[in-house]
């Protein structure tokens, strides 16, 4: 399995969507985390777009 593999295998589904963040949406908690899984991994936002 590959590092990307990896990373998906572990990281929850986030509840919010790319534009969620844009509009600042979700709780702070959630933001925050699906900025870090953007940090982490650029593509994946582009595949959730």
């Amino acid at each position: 399995m590959s590092a990307a593999g990896d990373f998906a295998a572990q990281a929850p589904e986030p509840a919010l969507q790319p534009i969620d963040l844009l509009l600042g949406q979700g709780s702070p908690a959630e933001r925050a985390a699906l900025q870090a899984r953007f940090d982490a991994d650029p593509w994946s936002a582009v595949s959730m777009a």
